[in-house]
């Protein structure tokens, strides 16, 4: 269902370019990017640490970002 609404999937533990690039044409189309800076669930529910280069990735994107949680998806 991800990638049948426009999620680009990210490979991890690595840098993963493709991905960036996706990201990056979708919101030179306009199109709403959302991203998940921890990049799995947690088994309690409990904020995990975000990925390294995180906040790299929000600045390259140079768009608003809205900071939002998704409560008891664990």
């Amino acid at each position: 269902i991800v990638r049948w609404s426009g999620g680009v999937p990210k490979k991890k533990f690595v840098n993963d370019l493709k991905a960036v690039r996706n990201l990056k044409k979708w919101r030179d189309l306009g199109c709403a990017v959302g991203l998940f800076p921890e990049g799995e669930t947690t088994w309690d529910g409990r904020l995990a640490p975000f990925v390294d280069g995180i906040e790299k990735l929000v600045q390259l994107m140079d768009a608003p970002v809205l900071p939002v949680r998704i409560h008891n998806a664990h």
